[in-house]
């Protein structure tokens, strides 16, 4: 062979091993672009990773009941703004409850309303204030006869004003009141009116229907009756 021709031949043969050495370089592995399945977003192991803060659960302990703000009372005793009779209350707040009652008395039927305001207490007792506006329906006539005078006199139906205090205690969700009052009668007219042609009537008997009329001096008794669910409140 003659030497031009052997210079080519390995001329030719640097040429193609040098292209191939250089696609080789500049190919990348397939597997050097397979991306993990799973990320590894979170490296810490797992003894110390941190945790989020739970509140821990209330337990029984820490609740208590308050008693039910709707509440049916039965009161009885002299002079009571709803006499012998019915209410039904509802508490709007804890200090702080409105009424309406319905009851017969000696000066006949009594409707009216009132609201009553409880001293704060962290006993189950509470000192209490209140006051009623009452309608008291009468229109009847009553005949006396003291000592041979005999007299007939007219009760008339009036709006009075009750204002009074007292103590409630409370028993889970019922209660008791204990109450000192006094009743004021709006109206400028006589209550009790004597009716002539029976008779002159005397002071004495006057003054008896006084005492039974509407009005005056309270002491009564109020029975409530818890009514509906108890809410629950943290222990304090």
């Amino acid at each position: 062979m003659k030497l031009p021709s052997l210079l080519s031949v390995i001329l030719c043969s640097l040429c193609v091993g040098a292209s191939l050495t250089a696609q080789a370089q500049t190919t990348t592995p397939a597997d050097s672009l397979r991306v993990p399945a799973k990320s590894e977003l979170n490296t810490l192991p797992p003894a110390t990773q941190p945790r989020v803060p739970v509140s821990p659960s209330l337990r029984p302990d820490q609740l208590v009941a308050t008693p039910p703000p709707l509440t049916l009372g039965l009161s009885v005793g002299w002079g009571a703004p709803y006499a012998t009779g019915v209410e039904m209350a509802y508490r709007f707040q804890p200090n702080l409850d409105a009424n309406v009652g319905v009851g017969l008395g000696s000066s006949g039927a009594k409707l009216g309303v009132g609201a009553r305001f409880y001293v704060p207490s962290r006993t189950r007792s509470h000192l209490f204030v209140g006051t009623h506006i009452v309608y008291s329906y009468a229109g009847i006539d009553m005949d006396t006869d003291y000592n041979g005078v005999q007299g007939r006199y007219h009760l008339h139906s009036s709006t009075l004003l009750h204002l009074r205090g007292g103590l409630h205690r409370q028993f889970r969700r019922n209660a008791l009141q204990i109450a000192l009052g006094y009743g004021t009668v709006l109206s400028p007219h006589p209550v009790i009116e004597l009716v002539p042609g029976y008779g002159p009537g005397s002071a004495t008997s006057k003054q008896i229907l006084e005492i039974i009329g509407p009005g005056g001096l309270e002491v009564s008794f109020s029975f409530l009756f818890g009514l509906g669910r108890s809410p629950m409140v943290m222990r304090r």
